[in-house]
């Protein structure tokens, strides 16, 4: 009998607003119906109610429950093309391990995807983050907003980082804004500095300053190739979710 997520199980009392109790009662009726395992009962069950569970299932999860409970599938082939991709790299390159890289095992590579996996949607937030204050100071200041109102630590600081002066050197951007020499302590210091402004687009308890040591220690990981914590991980993809609500909602009140 498979354990049920935890962190699954409060996202079903809070999608449900029932006690712990009524959401197993849930799951136990879903057991009787489909003959699946209490673990993949829940995941399917969540799947009824709109959440996502691309965290708790994997490939082999879903077509379980996609085989039982057909009337599943809308939900469940949105999440299936990017599990199969993970999946068959991940196959491919445990072909290659056990042939050409001795040195390098199964659970390593799994991790390598893992990180892989998160590192997508710790690039699209850092640039989205860096989109975002740039187009509501731009709204605010007009498009000069930059070397008008720019702290000018992080202004020096972004130049230097252009320029080459101080390694390590980033490459990334050649020519481009100085808003893309930016990192997340910049960005926060922006938004703190005109707090009143960003309040106006994404509400009084946006708090970026909050999550930049888990964003630190994250990049740590991706920097020395080292897992992920899942911990980390877990906080990260629930602030995401948060994230996400935001932008929509700056993109409406700048409309």
């Amino acid at each position: 009998m498979g354990t049920v997520n935890q962190e699954l199980l409060g996202n079903l009392q809070q999608k449900l607003g029932v006690g712990k109790t009524q959401v197993y009662w849930h799951i136990a009726r879903r057991r009787e119906e489909t003959r699946l395992s209490r673990d993949l009962s829940a995941i399917a069950l969540a799947l009824e109610t709109g959440l996502d569970v691309s965290r708790y299932a994997t490939e082999h999860d879903l077509e379980i429950i996609l085989h039982s409970s057909p009337i599943l599938a809308p939900q469940i082939e949105k999440i299936l093309p990017q599990k199969r991709e993970v999946s068959r790299a991940i196959q491919e390159l445990n072909q290659q391990e056990s042939s050409s890289s001795p040195f390098v095992d199964s659970k390593t590579i799994h991790a390598a995807y893992r990180n892989a996996e998160l590192y997508a949607k710790f690039y699209l937030f850092e640039n989205s983050l860096r989109m975002l204050v740039h187009a509501i100071m731009e709204k605010k200041y007009g498009a000069e907003w930059w070397y008008e109102t720019a702290p000018r630590d992080i202004m020096n600081a972004t130049f230097e980082r252009r320029s080459g002066e101080k390694e390590p050197r980033w490459r990334g951007q050649w020519g481009a804004e100085p808003i893309y020499y930016t990192d997340i302590k910049d960005l926060s210091v922006i938004m703190e500095t005109h707090q009143d402004l960003f309040s106006r687009y994404l509400g009084e308890n946006i708090k970026i300053d909050g999550i930049i040591d888990l964003i630190e220690r994250i990049r740590t990981s991706f920097a020395f190739t080292n897992p992920v914590a899942q911990k980390d991980r877990e906080q990260f993809t629930a602030f995401l979710d948060q994230w996400n609500t935001l932008l929509d909602q700056a993109h409406h009140r700048m409309s």
